[in-house]
């Protein structure tokens, strides 16, 4: 009888052991697939902010938001042209929604127009893409606010304090 207690309490020693073990293991790969996740997530946020930053249409409109002017480098027949900051009201504007008079018809759809439409288009595009991209928590929102404050300020998403 002592050695069948003696061979029990060795057999739930070692199973005990082994339960531990176990759990030991799963806690340090679950901790390395956390790891290698976060990396995975920093390496796309990284890429994606990368792709954002040198985007043609992004640069354009960005420049356009801070300076006031900026050079269209896009499409041939306006590259080098230097748009105002007074073009895109036109551009952006809800064109359906317009009284049809003749001098709105005239200047709808200019060419001019139509690139910086298209430019816009593509940079709010890319901003959609970026909240994707927050909201699976592939970007943190802290790390989002700290890059892209000053322009997020300039689209009016912030209040500025005047």
């Amino acid at each position: 009888m002592p050695d069948s207690n003696a061979a029990a309490l060795i057999g739930l020693a070692l199973t005990a052991a082994g339960f531990a073990f176990g759990l030991y293991q799963y806690r340090m790969n679950s901790e390395q697939a956390n790891l290698t996740r976060q990396r995975e997530r920093a390496l796309a946020a990284s890429d994606q902010t990368k792709e954002f930053f040198e985007d043609v249409d992004v640069r354009f409109v960005m420049r356009l938001l801070d300076y006031g002017n900026a050079q269209f480098w896009k499409e041939d027949t306006l590259k080098g042209r230097t748009f105002d900051i007074r073009d895109p009201p036109t551009a952006l504007a809800v064109h359906w929604k317009l009284e049809p008079t003749e001098e709105i018809e005239k200047k709808t759809f200019t060419d001019q127009n139509l690139a910086v439409r298209s430019a816009f288009d593509n940079f709010l595009l890319w901003l959609e893409r970026i909240e994707h991209l927050i909201r699976y928590d592939v970007i943190g929102t802290i790390g989002f606010g700290e890059l892209f404050s000053y322009w997020l300020v300039l689209l009016g998403e912030i209040p500025q304090p005047r």
